[in-house]
């Protein structure tokens, strides 16, 4: 082989190469963007059929027993969390065993939210139970103490789970709310689904 026919030889050039590596860091950032999307809404759609689960739960007790179940703390609810993941940066959060034993008795296993941005992320656990009381700060549904199922959803999303209320800790209200959610804030959706009276 000669000099001359050494140099007839062509590779890729610096400008085709640089072309190559864009293309490809392109699709990439695309797949990443999508991916992420999909793991949002597999969350959410966890967290939605624990919600409507644990829905169907106490409604299902109400019908047996008369009543909801009874609770031995005078606090908020955790439904199907770890202890881990159910301390808030509130504390007013706890697991209840007489609380789960109760719902054993109309669902069994109790249904798991999805771990995703209640945890530690905002005032709220994932997914909750606030019982109907008769304390001056709890929550109230057109101005009478109603009990709450609670649920957080990643981003601008939709609670399918019931029909939330609309409103603010602690007045809210039967009618629909603005958006599909009860508010918006911090890139977090809240659902606070009333329970029927009993």
């Amino acid at each position: 082989m000669t000099i001359a026919s050494k140099s007839k030889q062509r590779g890729f050039t610096i400008v085709e190469l640089l072309i190559v590596i864009v293309v490809i860091g392109i699709l990439a950032a695309i797949t990443i963007v999508s991916f992420n999307g999909v793991q949002q809404r597999a969350r959410n759609a966890q967290t939605v059929l624990a919600a409507k689960s644990y829905l169907s739960a106490f409604q299902g007790y109400l019908i047996q027993n008369g009543s909801y179940p009874a609770v031995t703390a005078t606090s908020y609810y955790c439904l199907g969390q770890a202890a881990a993941t159910c301390t808030t940066a509130t504390g007013s959060w706890v697991r209840d065993a007489t609380l789960e034993s109760a719902l054993l008795t109309v669902i069994k296993p109790l249904p798991v939210p999805s771990n995703g941005p209640g945890t530690n992320a905002t005032t709220d656990p994932d997914l909750g139970y606030i019982p109907a009381r008769n304390a001056t700060d709890d929550p109230k549904l057109d101005g009478v103490n109603s009990g709450f199922l609670v649920y957080i959803l990643e981003g601008d999303a939709s609670c399918s789970a019931g029909k939330p209320a609309s409103g603010g800790w602690p007045s809210f209200y039967s009618n629909a709310p603005t958006g599909n959610h009860t508010y918006y804030s911090s890139g977090v959706s809240s659902c606070w689904i009333p329970l029927p009276a009993k």
